[in-house]
């Protein structure tokens, strides 16, 4: 299959766990299967009511019809129409959703956000507001939306109509997410965390959710024999909670150093927070190699944010055989980290979380048996394992057949091929492609057919209602025919097929997903009779 990530490109551009994220995957499908992926990304500015609105429409507007099958993981990505469209969320923006108005444990002051509910009341935004009204909107409302927003934008309306962030781009997010994500145009969902999965508003009602919990992209992991201080790495922000280790580890003796790797805008306050603690050390960005050798080389690794989506700092320590110290209020941490186990849970509280950092700091060789037991709980979350799992469900869609002119509904043939018929260059190929074409005056086709060892599965609409879908061969295919073209001398593709069928897993989950809704199946060569019988009692030529 011809696969395409589609993300938006953060302005300003920063690196992060989402970024890492589509770099890893891109890489991943390319390396370990069949398929060709490419990643697509379009700049959005999500600071301001027109960036994000901007944003919306871009992707909304954005063909990508000539790849088989697109995933999206992040607002506002997931509003490009394709006909096989599948969602790996990440995260809504979150500023609109779980935490509009929090005022989340352990974060500073406490006291609830004041961000206004009530929308602004303008008679220029009776319009707008008619539209987002709207029950169970779609896209002829989603088009009408952008129309009237595009007419607001040259009105010279008060500046708090259009404040951010605040109760009309929101209710416009909602709104426009809401059929973004409508099972009318997502094939299959999945999230990275149960803690995603399981947040308000974040899927439609009632449709099933596979959680993946995906690998780092970060190289270099392997367990490390030191254990010379406590770090942890992390984006300098209120909702990663720093400020409540910094206050913890005032509390815990000794003169183990603690590290700290990020930027971000708490940076001065932290630094002057632990500004009488000389075993806090501030390192500022850090290079990825860099990064990996501090994880290997510390004794743990404390990471307490607020409801973290998923926390790929978990994974990177655990990866370094090295116990988490985390919070019961931290969201997807929680699902790696088992308390007294892999490593520590605390309250978010300072006295919680400082007693669990002394008994790691006071106990080394406990710590180091957290740290093995870490390893193992994240030893099977690998990219080829990931991208197995994250394809798993996910198919060719199957090719809309054209419509009948007669009061009578089409047919439909199969045609199984051992080898690749489009481009019809040659003697078999010819053959085929233009005796069954001649079929789709009556019936819609599908040519499956076999294709080249590591080539990618594609499927090829030759002429309406006419498809070849291509499954390549398997290495135990390809090894049988080598096998065979040495002991005779001539190509032996097509007789490898009559003993190695079976060992071709998607080719045979392809062929009985047809099989399923054809009323008749040609075989252009016998050599898949064996394979046919296997699934199919039904007509055969």
């Amino acid at each position: 299959m011809k696969i395409c990530l589609v993300t938006p490109s953060p302005v300003p551009f920063v690196m992060g766990g989402a970024e890492k994220l589509f770099l890893g995957l891109v890489e991943a499908i390319n390396h370990h299967t069949s398929h060709v992926a490419d990643l697509i990304k379009i700049p959005v500015f999500e600071q301001g009511f027109w960036g994000l609105v901007d944003g919306y429409r871009l992707f909304a507007e954005l063909d990508l019809s000539h790849f088989d099958l697109v995933i999206s993981t992040k607002y506002p990505a997931w509003m490009i129409r394709h006909k096989n469209h599948h969602v790996y969320l990440q995260h809504k923006l979150r500023g609109f959703y779980d935490l509009y108005q929090a005022a989340p444990q352990g974060l500073k002051g406490g006291e609830p956000r004041s961000a206004p509910r009530a929308l602004p009341d303008h008679p220029s935004l009776q319009g707008l507001l008619a539209i987002l009204d709207r029950s169970h909107p779609d896209r002829k409302d989603m088009d009408d939306l952008f129309a009237e927003l595009g007419r607001l934008r040259h009105l010279r309306l008060p500046e708090n109509i259009f404040v951010f962030p605040g109760p009309l781009i929101r209710r416009v997010v909602h709104f426009l997410d809401q059929i973004g994500l409508s099972s009318d145009n997502i094939v299959s969902y999945s999230a990275i965390s149960r803690t995603v999965a399981n947040r308000k508003d974040y899927f439609p009602a009632g449709v099933p959710v596979r959680v993946l919990h995906h690998p780092t992209s970060l190289k270099g992991l392997a367990p490390g024999t030191k254990q010379d201080y406590l770090f942890t790495a992390s984006r300098l922000s209120e909702l990663k909670r720093l400020h409540l280790l910094v206050a913890a580890y005032a509390r815990v003796p000794g003169n183990l150093p603690f590290l700290i790797a990020g930027t971000g805008a708490e940076e001065f306050t932290l630094a002057r927070q632990a500004a009488h603690d000389p075993r806090i050390q501030f390192l500022g960005f850090v290079p990825d190699a860099q990064l990996s050798q501090l994880y290997r080389d510390a004794l743990a690794v404390p990471f307490v944010p607020y409801d973290e989506d998923y926390g790929l700092i978990t994974l990177e320590a655990m990866r370094c055989a090295k116990p988490v110290l985390t919070c019961s209020d931290s969201g997807g941490v929680t699902e790696l980290v088992q308390s007294g186990v892999t490593g520590e849970i605390a309250t978010p509280t300072v006295e919680s979380i400082a007693g669990l950092l002394a008994n790691l700091v006071e106990n080394p060789a406990r710590s180091q048996d957290l740290g093995r037991n870490a390893l193992e709980r994240v030893r099977p979350i690998t990219w080829s394992n990931f991208v197995r799992d994250l394809l798993d469900q996910v198919s060719l869609p199957r090719i809309v057949r054209t419509p009948s002119t007669s009061a009578q509904p089409r047919g439909h043939i199969l045609v199984l091929s051992t080898f690749g018929v489009h481009p019809p260059l040659q003697g078999g190929q010819l053959r085929i492609f233009h005796l069954y074409r001649q079929l789709t005056n009556h019936y819609d086709v599908t040519i499956l057919s076999l294709g080249n060892l590591d080539a990618p599965e594609e499927a090829i609409e030759m002429a309406p209602g006419y498809v070849e879908h291509r499954i390549p061969r398997v290495k135990a295919q390809a090894r049988e025919e080598m096998r065979l073209k040495d002991l005779s001398g001539i190509s032996c593709g097509d007789i490898m097929v009559i003993t190695h069928w079976a060992q071709n897993n998607r080719f045979m989950d392809v062929l009985q997903e047809y099989l399923s809704s054809t009323d008749c199946v040609v075989l252009s060569h016998p050599y898949m009779a064996h394979a046919l019988q296997e699934c199919w009692d039904g007509p055969v030529v």
